[in-house]
């Protein structure tokens, strides 16, 4: 009887183990996908966002096209040598502590000069005056009011001019410096080109 019992008692463990793993078997086949569902969730079509509006396409906006003033054709160079030539007023930048500002040089016909600043920090200056005269064919300035680093003092400025027309007008100055002991008057007229002011 004790090995009749063992026996059976080995036969219902076994089969207890086999039925364990047929539901076991069972629950992996059933959640595993077959090829047949496979094939039917690729041929259905994927879910579709809804479609959205266009967002407008902006318009470009128009962008003001600058006024270009050309720059005059002037004629070839000629020496000036005579206050004639040379009166009227010229555009020119201040220079060393000018800081770039605009600025106008007045020859007047009586022999006068002044350069004004019209434009920037400077803007409504006097950044000097004087008289102007031609000795040996070079333009000369002299002025009480030179401003320098040790103040304001006498001074005498030497300049070869050379004149450039606009037709029958006089249309560019160009300055290089003999001598000019006024150091920011210096860089702002040497070598620079001054054309003629339009009011």
């Amino acid at each position: 009887m004790p090995t009749r019992h063992r026996a059976t008692s080995h036969l219902l463990r076994v089969s207890l183990v086999f039925m364990t793993l047929g539901f076991i078997f069972s629950a992996c086949t059933a959640s595993s996908p077959t090829e047949a569902t496979l094939q039917a969730t690729a041929t259905q079509p994927l879910p579709t966002a809804s479609p959205v509006p266009p967002s407008p396409t902006p318009r470009p906006t128009k962008v003001p096209i600058p006024t270009v003033t050309p720059t005059p054709e002037l004629s070839p160079e000629v020496r000036a040598t005579s206050v004639e030539q040379v009166v009227g007023k010229w555009t020119m930048y201040l220079a060393g502590g000018g800081e770039g500002d605009p600025a106008v040089l007045a020859l007047a016909a009586d022999g006068t000069f002044s350069m004004d600043a019209i434009g920037g920090y400077h803007k409504g200056m006097n950044l000097g005056f004087g008289t102007f005269r031609f000795e040996d064919d070079n333009l000369v300035l002299e002025s009480d009011n030179c401003d320098g680093i040790s103040g304001i003092f006498t001074c005498t400025a030497t300049y070869r001019v050379y004149l450039s027309m606009v037709g029958d007008e006089p249309g560019a100055l160009r300055f290089t410096v003999i001598d000019d002991p006024h150091i920011d008057r210096k860089d702002s007229l040497n070598k620079k080109i001054l054309f003629a002011f339009v009011e």
